[in-house]
């Protein structure tokens, strides 16, 4: 698979596609660093939630996650770990 201007991607010739049997995903945690507008969601500064496998969501105990784009939250996304999924669970 070709990456931006032309290189080739890791493992592969350009223009190929991938056929491995699975795949490498990170799981991330995301943590309120400020709120820049007014706070609806439910979250605070320092609240996060995880998100794991391919389609897992857990929140901070007793939180909950539904962003507003008027909070204009800034986050940061952090790496917690990583998991092999099978291609064809998620495709």
């Amino acid at each position: 698979m070709s990456e931006p201007g032309g290189a080739k991607a890791p493992g592969g010739e350009r223009g190929t596609q991938c056929h491995e049997e699975s795949a490498s995903l990170y799981d991330l945690r995301v943590v309120v660093e400020r709120i820049d507008g007014r706070p609806v969601c439910g979250m605070g500064v320092g609240d996060w939630f995880e998100l794991t496998g391919s389609s897992r969501l857990r929140t901070c105990p007793g939180r909950f996650f539904c962003a507003d784009p008027d909070e204009r939250l800034i986050m940061r996304i952090e790496r917690t770990g990583q998991t092999s999924v099978a291609r064809a669970d998620v495709t």
